[in-house]
């Protein structure tokens, strides 16, 4: 991980979105959590489960939730920005 999606996943997590992956067999798939509380230990308000399946030994379920955060974090900055015009 480098310090561009550090940064990226730190941001997502402080709005209380966090993505990340589920066992299944030697398969993952994802999940989307979003917490209205920013606060991860009183449980989600909406949950998104993927339906791709991503095989464990391969590195393509990581490079996923990088671009998730990219996107959510685009996204809120392009909120961020339509709020201070």
């Amino acid at each position: 991980m480098n310090l561009q999606q550090s940064q990226r996943m730190a941001f997502c997590n402080a709005l209380g979105i966090r993505i990340y992956p589920v066992p299944c067999g030697v398969f993952y798939f994802l999940v989307v959590e979003f917490n209205e509380l920013k606060d991860f230990s009183l449980g989600a308000s909406k949950i998104i489960e993927g339906k791709k399946m991503y095989h464990s030994k391969g590195t393509e379920w990581t490079e996923k939730i990088h671009e998730g955060y990219a996107h959510y974090f685009d996204a809120q900055k392009k909120i961020d920005e339509q709020k201070n015009i």
